[in-house]
């Protein structure tokens, strides 16, 4: 028997690499205030590369670019990351060969 599937797109690889940032930049923190990120292109000519770290800290008017959070303000709701960790991880491993899913999944 033959399986046929299809291959991921480009936005589909393109959110799975955001989400993953998200993540990283969330669970790396270094101390309160400084964040290590790590960068993974959707063509694949950066895999896993950390960054410089980022730091925080009260807007003292010299920086950059400030964030600023209002906790009473919604502009979209998350439902979260269930088809990125489950559906959309299945489907990467479907469409690669045979031996490489085997591998993956052993």
């Amino acid at each position: 028997m033959h399986k046929t599937t299809q291959k991921p797109t480009n936005r589909v690889k393109a959110f799975m690499t955001q989400v993953i940032i998200i993540m990283l930049l969330c669970i790396t923190k270094t101390n309160a205030q400084t964040v290590t990120p790590f960068i993974t292109s959707g063509d694949q000519t950066k895999l896993l590369q950390q960054q410089a770290t980022v730091s925080f800290g009260t807007n003292s008017g010299t920086n950059p670019s400030t964030v600023t959070v209002n906790a009473g303000t919604t502009y979209q709701t998350m439902d979260g990351f269930g088809y990125t960790l489950t559906e959309g991880s299945a489907e990467v491993i479907s469409g690669m060969a045979t031996t490489t899913t085997k591998s993956v999944i052993e």
